[in-house]
């Protein structure tokens, strides 16, 4: 899929694999979550399923946001909520919510996750820094008082 008008190609979210394993992790700790009582569900529960959502939503966000900028300050976000995730996943396991297998997995999941997000983060800006140099280099070219060697 891509632009018509400009010709630049460019994938769903849902074909990146951060995306993908965001999604897994945020089924996984729903289905988890669903056998709590009332009260685990109606506290760590509901803390932990917000933060887990909100790492895959971010990243969709931030994937439909059209400038570089708005882009990475969305994955920003879902770092930082990949890390609080870590947080509600070890007071699961503290307040005996969870197994020790099943909360390591997840953690596990999140600290997989955290070096490829900051990659792809660290992508987008790599590609803003030579987007911004091209359009500097455009905008001499076409200044008024430049002239071509």
């Amino acid at each position: 899929m891509g632009n018509a008008k400009t010709g630049v190609k460019y994938e769903e979210v849902e074909s990146l694999r951060i995306y993908q394993q965001a999604e897994e992790m945020a089924d996984q700790i729903w289905l988890l979550v669903q056998r709590w009582t009332p009260y685990a569900k109606d506290t760590v529960g509901k803390q932990l399923i917000r933060s887990v959502d909100s790492v895959g939503a971010n990243i969709a966000e931030g994937y439909g946001r059209f400038y570089f900028k708005e882009n990475v300050r969305f994955l920003y976000i879902a770092r930082g909520s990949l890390v609080e995730t870590k947080f509600w996943l070890k007071r699961a396991l503290a307040r005996n919510l969870m197994k020790q297998e099943a909360c390591q997995d997840l953690l596990d999941k999140t600290q997989a996750l955290l070096p490829q997000l900051n990659a792809f983060i660290g992508g987008k800006q790599a590609q803003n820094r030579l987007h911004s140099t091209r359009s500097h280099q455009e905008r001499l070219i076409q200044s008024p008082g430049h002239r071509s060697p």
